[in-house]
């Protein structure tokens, strides 16, 4: 059911809900509030273990409270369109009120730093979980809108292009969250959660240009071939495993970037390889097809990404290559380094295969919408979830004496590569199940 048969409408207003929003808004609001919950998503980690001390642990912790409230949120991005058109709020409107929210909400952390004593802010640490389960269930609502407008009134050919653009969009914005957060000295994290609480609200200003309602999704009725549907079977499974791999590692990038000599002030930039490496494979996926209905792409795909995550969290297992003398100037470990980087580089272009494929099957055997999109980020919630705990699970046996600490990091590669390999195989599994049930 199309956006526009949900909602009461008059003629003037079905036309209206049928114009597609200009890409140039859609992608320039993408690449704004990215940004902005780039920088809590990947950033507050770092923020949260200079302001506050959190262990690894600890950031484990607030990763999973993401993931729950992130999947909440965006299972309920339909139902609360739905609902709120009832009472006369557009899908736009919507959007407004959540810019509004999200403002409001990234006030939190700097009145809980700066409103108080530097002796009594440890005591306000509650607030900063308060707003990252809030922050997290407010963007599960607002993607699977925006999305809406973006597939919304394009075609097949144009949807394919418009996500592309879509893809470095966001994912380019995700870079410069993190640089622009690496130029806040330590003892002033905090004051970024002013300056994305700004690009909230300015990026209101674009939403003048988009229609009040996402225009209808003309998907075309054209065969595909029977490969297409099965690789879509596969990357539904695949897509928030890839998420489990990098929410699996997220939190342990700041304790990882400190022990192979990577100073406090460059970790963000440091860890901003993987984004970057993630933005230029969108760019070459979107310019070269070859990989459409290639089974080569999940295979190679998931590869680098459980490669480069062994990798990059082994990698300070490494760094007492520095007593050998293998060093630099200012004594980083070069080996240690080397493989790290080497890790987040084959994470960027793993995560890019995978998303961008599944996103394509998706658009050619299904089909677009605020549901649609609210299934899409719900999957992805899901790796938010499983990733953390993932991480949980060998941190808190190593705090209780049950592990020692030497093993807490090849438990967590262990953990991580086999709920990610079991995936693989339910997915591969499903899609050759598929295949025999399908008839001739």
């Amino acid at each position: 059911m199309s956006h526009a048969a949900q909602l009461p409408s008059q003629s003037s207003a079905a036309a209206i809900g049928r114009a597609s929003a200009p890409l140039w808004s859609v992608l320039l609001f993408t690449f704004i509030n990215s940004y902005a919950s780039g920088t809590m998503f990947s950033g507050l980690f770092f923020v949260l273990e200079k302001a506050y001390g959190f262990s690894a642990l600890d950031n484990c912790l607030i990763g999973l409270v993401f993931g729950i409230t992130y999947i909440i949120g965006a299972v309920g991005a339909g139902p609360i369109t739905r609902a709120l058109g009832q009472r006369g709020l557009s899908p736009r409107g919507l959007i407004v009120v959540l810019m509004i929210l999200a403002a409001g909400l990234n006030f939190l952390p700097v009145l809980a730093w700066y409103g108080v004593e530097p002796a009594a802010r440890s005591g306000m640490v509650w607030m900063m979980w308060l707003f990252s389960g809030l922050y997290s269930a407010l963007c599960g609502v607002l993607w699977p809108v925006v999305e809406s407008f973006l597939a919304g009134g394009r075609t097949a050919k144009q949807l394919r292009h418009a996500m592309g653009k879509f893809n470095v969009t966001w994912s380019s914005a995700l870079v410069g969250s993190l640089l622009v957060l690496a130029m806040f000295a330590a003892e002033h994290k905090m004051a970024a959660f002013g300056l994305v609480a700004l690009v909230h609200l300015l990026s209101i200003g674009v939403l003048i240009f988009w229609p009040a309602r996402a225009g209808e999704h003309p998907h075309e009725q054209h065969e595909t071939p029977p490969v297409y549907a099965q690789l879509l079977t596969v990357h539904r499974v695949l897509l928030p495993l890839t998420y489990v791999v990098l929410y699996a590692i997220g939190p342990l990038l700041p304790s990882i970037t400190r022990q192979v000599g990577v100073s406090a002030r460059w970790q963000e930039v440091v860890a901003s390889v993987w984004l970057a490496a993630r933005v230029v494979a969108f760019l070459t996926m979107g310019l070269w097809h070859g990989w459409h209905g290639q089974w080569s792409t999940p295979k190679v795909g998931m590869g680098l990404l459980l490669g480069g995550f062994a990798a990059a969290v082994l990698a300070p297992a490494l760094a007492p290559a520095a007593a050998d003398g293998v060093t630099n100037a200012i004594g980083v470990s070069l080996v240690g380094l080397s493989v790290f980087l080497a890790g987040l580089v084959a994470i960027g272009l793993g995560a890019a295969a995978i998303y961008s494929a599944s996103l394509y099957y998706a658009m050619e055997v299904g089909s677009s919408g605020v549901d649609a999109g609210g299934t899409h980020e719900a999957m992805i919630g899901l790796g938010y979830t499983v990733g953390p705990i993932c991480g949980i699970l060998p941190l808190a046996a190593v705090n209780a004496g049950w592990l020692g600490i030497a093993a807490g990091t090849p438990v967590t590669v262990g953990l991580t590569s086999l709920v990610v390999a079991g995936g693989i195989a339910h997915a591969f599994r499903t899609a050759r199940a598929t295949t025999r049930q399908r008839p001739n």
